[in-house]
């Protein structure tokens, strides 16, 4: 018998490759080596590409690596190590030389339980460790390609934000709003978690939907407002679509200040889509919103599909745009 193929049987199919071809693409665009066995003294130079603050010194991310116990074949792209001693003076983009103690990313505990070796595989960790000493600076930062001074800039603000509200509010109170607005969370005291966990209300730490909702709204209706004091604006330009496109702007401003990490870039491209929308004079209560989304960050990180924050997400979400666009007639 004659098997008919449709148009919609092709675009499913189509899909489906498509979205094996990016996973694979993702799996060997990652791929780096991983530590297999711990070395007890490691012999480490690297560049200094992120810093994240702890109550008693940073957590350090470096690249370019050079590790004296390991052939440059099996050496990792980037290694994270706990700092304690000579934190202070270290700036990103700074030449180390370090002795460390360096493990594998470790499986999971248990069968089904979180794989931080799988998550550190995406994200080019090969090893991670703390640091024997306190580490000498062989150059200082010098940043030549305009990507890595954007991002030197970035995570620099980043710093100096969270260590302008811990000067101001030193107590628990900064420390949330440390975690709120940088998504440095190393601050908070474990009594202050455990509520949040206990409340039901820890995934308001993690930056995400909710934030940059809340920061788009807040400068979308604020410049709105403001543009529509002036008349001879109002009266003649669309400013909604002016503030729509500021609104994306600054949100994803926001996500890169927060780190850029995939719960943050997946509600940036949500948000983005919403104000798309309006740029276009679509409505944004539309499955079609939340569908796109899925796609962009599927495409870019799908490794991120198999994560409950995914899939948690958007299954919340999916509820309340399908009920919003059904009263709206706008259910596609």
């Amino acid at each position: 018998a004659d098997i008919a193929i449709g148009e919609h049987d092709v675009g499913a199919l189509l899909a489906v490759g498509l979205g094996f071809t990016a996973a694979q693409w993702r799996t060997v665009a990652v791929a780096a080596p991983q530590l297999q066995a711990t070395l007890r003294f490691a012999h480490v130079q690297g560049r200094l590409a992120e810093i994240e603050p702890f109550p008693t010194g940073i957590r350090a991310t470096l690249d370019q690596l050079a590790i004296a116990e390991l052939p440059p074949e099996a050496t990792p792209e980037r290694i994270q190590v706990r700092i304690t001693k000579g934190a202070d003076a270290l700036a990103i983009g700074d030449r180390l030389d370090l002795l460390a103690r360096l493990q594998p990313p470790s499986p999971p505990a248990a069968p089904g339980a979180f794989d931080f070796r799988r998550q550190a595989y995406f994200q080019g960790l090969g090893a991670t460790g703390f640091a024997l000493g306190p580490p000498h600076v062989l150059a200082a930062s010098d940043h030549t390609s305009i990507r890595a001074r954007i991002w030197t800039w970035i995570d620099r603000l980043r710093a100096t934000i969270g260590h302008r509200i811990a000067a101001l509010e030193p107590g628990a109170a900064g420390a949330m709003a440390r975690a709120l607005t940088v998504g440095d969370q190393t601050a908070l005291i474990a009594a202050d978690t455990d509520a949040m966990r206990i409340s039901g209300l820890a995934h308001l730490l993690s930056i995400s939907g909710l934030h940059i909702g809340m920061a788009a709204g807040l400068f979308f209706f604020g410049l709105r407002g403001l543009l529509a004091l002036v008349p001879a604006l109002a009266l003649r330009y669309p400013i909604k679509k002016w503030s729509a496109a500021s609104a994306i702007l600054a949100a994803g401003f926001y996500a890169l200040l927060a780190g850029a990490t995939v719960p943050t870039l997946r509600s940036f491209f949500r948000i983005a889509i919403v104000f798309m929308g309006v740029l276009f004079d679509r409505s944004p209560f539309s499955a079609r919103t939340l569908a796109w989304a899925a796609i962009a960050l599927g495409l870019l990180y799908p490794e991120s599909l198999t994560g409950a924050s995914f899939q948690m997400s958007f299954c919340a979400v999916l509820p309340v745009i399908g009920k919003s666009a059904e009263q709206n007639g706008n259910l596609v």
